[in-house]
């Protein structure tokens, strides 16, 4: 599920499926870690069960044994270290855990407050922070959606967000409304237009006007292509992407 896939896809609107996402071969050796992940995981003892699956990771050879200590990770509330174990296997089995839904409540909440689709709104979650919810990048971007303190300063203050500070943003529910009000307000402003509005959720509308006025928007794979920045082009196509491969797990 590349960036072009995602374009063919919608170009000639064909949907890809994925058929089984099941495993065929647990090969995951019955061993006393595997036991105590899955006890303590039951019991939500997360800490002690990372550290089971911590080792089983360290002794696992295979891609289906990968995708099971994937799993586990997410099971124990790790989505970070589950999605980027899996990076380089392709496996259908493995796409649920690279493409999980972890924060339901609030992506569903406010995806559909803001009028989202929520497995756009999941792909750029997953391309700004992996799911890490204390994620802080190298401009002091914060949280999952990775909102920096002026623009999230405004939106709270639009949103009416209640005794705000920049710190709230470790917390899922803040970072996600706030997030998804801002993403919502440059779709806006470029009348939906997917693109437009993740380049400006990078680089900042005004910028985005700017590129508009001197290349043009016509089809916007085009457009993309022209995008004069590299790290705002690249973080379009990977958002596109990931939604490619949203839809294909979750609902076609």
């Amino acid at each position: 599920f590349t960036y072009h896939s995602f374009l063919a896809r919608v170009k000639i609107d064909h949907k890809p499926k994925v058929k089984n996402t099941k495993l065929n071969n647990y090969s995951v050796v019955k061993n006393p870690n595997y036991e105590k992940a899955v006890l303590f995981t039951n019991m939500g003892i997360y800490e002690y069960a990372d550290k089971e699956i911590v080792v089983l990771e360290e002794k696992a050879v295979s891609d289906d044994q990968f995708i099971i200590v994937s799993q586990l990770y997410n099971r124990a509330g790790n989505i970070y270290k589950s999605v980027n174990l899996l990076e380089k296997i392709d496996k259908p089995a493995a796409l649920p855990y690279k493409y999980p839904q972890p924060y339901s409540d609030e992506v569903f909440r406010f995806s559909n407050k803001y009028g989202h689709d929520v497995l756009l709104v999941y792909s750029l979650i997953r391309e700004e922070s992996r799911y890490n919810k204390d994620a802080v990048s190298s401009s002091n971007a914060r949280g999952l959606m990775q909102l920096i303190s002026g623009t999230a300063n405004d939106s709270a203050r639009e949103v009416g967000i209640q005794h705000y500070n920049f710190n709230k943003l470790f917390e899922p529910e803040v970072n996600v409304e706030l997030g998804s009000f801002y993403l919502r307000k440059v779709l806006d402003r470029y009348n939906g237009e997917i693109p437009l509005g993740l380049a400006s959720y990078n680089a900042g509308p005004n910028r985005v006007a700017e590129w508009v006025d001197t290349i043009g928007y016509f089809k916007f794979d085009e457009f993309i292509e022209k995008i004069p920045i590299t790290e705002t082009r690249n973080y379009v196509k990977r958002i596109l992407r990931s939604y490619g491969a949203y839809n294909a797990v979750y609902r076609n």
